[in-house]
């Protein structure tokens, strides 16, 4: 069995998630065990061990530290009137940084500069028969 922890004593107080092994036929046997938190907020920022378990032994892996972005700025724009054929313009800023630890402090790159996750914007509008196209594609 591979459960989830946010201790490294592997407590069944801190257990988190469990991932039963569905095949244990194999030498060695492999698996891939996905925790998933639902909800997830800042709380959620925090290490996290991975402890298999078979018969009376066990083996309890390093921390991995799992961070969650903080959202520094959202501006979106998203309604615009256009004429047809005329250009409209829009306005969107977001930035969320990657942070290290719980305590809010930046994930930082080797020139010592915060590290924002990277985002991908697609713009869409309406045209003459009111279907939905694709900015990039507009003629």
């Amino acid at each position: 069995m591979i459960t989830f922890h946010t201790s490294s004593d592997g407590s069944d107080e801190s257990k988190v998630d469990t991932v039963v092994i569905t095949d244990d036929s194999g030498t060695p046997v492999l698996t891939t065990g996905v925790l998933t938190i639902t909800g997830v907020s800042t709380a959620n920022a925090n290490m996290y061990y991975c402890k298999a378990t078979w018969g009376d032994a066990s083996v309890m892996s390093t921390g991995a530290y799992l961070t969650v972005l903080k959202i520094e700025s959202d501006t979106m724009e998203t309604i615009a009137w256009g004429v047809t054929d005329l250009l409209a313009t829009f306005k969107c800023e977001s930035g969320a940084m990657l942070l290290k630890n719980a305590d809010g402090d930046a994930y930082l790159d080797s020139d010592g500069d915060k590290v924002y996750a990277a985002a991908t914007i697609a713009w869409k509008y309406q045209d003459a028969d009111s279907a939905w196209v694709d900015a990039s594609d507009a003629k």
